[in-house]
């Protein structure tokens, strides 16, 4: 008589172990670079919303026909008033750097150009804005 053993489904405990450990190697590895991905996206996200609100203040000083300015304190950093117009986070940090102290956007479209310098934790970006088109162009500050 000739016996049949069906073949044996499922894992054994040590392989189980083996894939446990080998998926927590990954996870160490693989958790921290996506929360920094994610902290950079959001500074990303944050220096483009700045940006088009520069872009937003240019074409409003265009169409209405008036002068809009962005003021600084004396240390260069925004003044309350123009960190709700760019809609800033109180994580941001945003100055203007050089000697200018203000950002004026002109009725022709023209602007005072400047360099806008964002920091947020160890990340750094420059906006600079051209003064004769009020063109942005972002450089990854130093």
């Amino acid at each position: 008589m000739v016996r049949f053993n069906p073949p044996q489904n499922g894992f054994t405990l040590i392989e189980l172990l083996v894939v446990l450990a080998i998926m927590g190697l990954i996870a160490t590895v693989a958790l921290p670079l996506a929360a920094h991905a994610v902290e950079d996206a959001a500074f990303r996200a944050d220096t483009r919303n700045i940006a088009s609100r520069l872009y937003a203040m240019q074409a409003q000083a265009r169409s209405q026909g008036h002068t809009i300015k962005i003021s600084t304190d004396t240390k260069h950093n925004l003044s309350p008033a123009a960190r709700g117009l760019l809609g800033v986070s109180s994580q941001v940090s945003v100055s203007l750097s050089g000697s200018i102290e203000a950002l004026t956007y002109f009725p022709d479209g023209t602007s005072s150009g400047g360099t806008v310098r964002i920091e947020e934790g160890s990340q750094k970006a420059d906006l600079a804005v051209a003064w004769l088109t009020g063109t942005i162009t972002q450089k990854t500050a130093p």
